[in-house]
């Protein structure tokens, strides 16, 4: 049943989560994901962008049956190709345009994986501040925290998938419920995004996989509140990358604290 307290709990817990970060001195961490995000993004760009494009260039060369010129060759001798050179120019990067993109909308989990010690970290540190527990340090415990939200990132990504696969075929066989089906896709998308995040409040309370998700269901209002800012704030240049992780993290453990109380 929908629940709109639950989503706006969710969705401000997210907002909350800036300045408690920076209130508690925490707000340091988000130049972990800013580090992240361009070293991922320079490697993943450049080492696929630099393999693909040539092979585009070539393939295109082939096809309009021009050969391509040396590197000694006199830039007047090529004038006469001008145009078809132009093209496999543009080519190239138009498939480095292309790769980026791509790599944008994957980045999100693999983000999640990479930042799962300090989510981990973040989410247990925000639930010690609100409850005045002391959580004494684990290095199993730890490991398993990270382990754990690994499981949980591929788990959702795996789960999303599948569902676009099953949306899509329908959507291929009945076109007219594409509007639907784009709504239904986001919806999900931001309810595993949320599962991804809510899981570490759910570990701290031992809580097994199943039983997480059966957790995950009865708050899913909130799960999709925090996955929707997620996306949201994810759709904001570097911006949303840095923020949109920890935040998440954080405003899991805020919302379920101020629906508890």
């Amino acid at each position: 049943m929908f629940s709109l307290r639950q989503l706006l709990v969710g969705s401000t817990a997210f907002i909350r989560a800036t300045p408690f970060l920076f209130k508690n001195r925490l707000g340091i961490w988000y130049l972990v994901p800013a580090a992240l995000y361009f070293a991922l993004s320079i490697l993943a760009f450049l080492s696929l962008s630099h393999w693909l494009a040539p092979q585009v260039e070539s393939w295109l060369a082939q096809q309009l049956n021009v050969n391509m010129p040396d590197g000694d060759v006199k830039w007047w001798t090529t004038m006469l190709t001008f145009l078809v050179k132009s093209a496999l120019f543009l080519s190239g990067w138009v498939i480095k345009i292309l790769v980026f993109l791509l790599l944008s909308k994957v980045m999100k989990y693999v983000i999640l994986i990479l930042l799962s010690p300090v989510l981990a970290y973040l989410s247990e540190k925000t639930d010690s501040i609100l409850t005045g527990k002391a959580y004494p340090w684990s290095t199993q415990q730890f490991i398993k925290d990270i382990g754990r939200g690994i499981l949980f990132a591929l788990r959702s990504l795996f789960a999303e998938l599948v569902i676009l696969l099953g949306v899509g075929v329908i959507s291929f066989f009945a076109p007219a419920i594409s509007p639907l089906a784009v709504a239904f896709l986001f919806v999900v998308n931001c309810f595993y995004m949320g599962v991804s995040l809510m899981d570490y409040v759910a570990e701290r309370r031992k809580l097994n996989v199943s039983e997480s998700m059966n957790f995950m269901r009865e708050n899913k209002w909130t799960v999709i509140g925090i996955g929707f800012m997620f996306n949201v704030f994810y759709m904001l240049p570097l911006l949303g990358i840095v923020l949109a992780p920890l935040n998440g993290a954080v405003g899991c453990v805020l919302a379920q604290h101020q629906l508890e109380d």
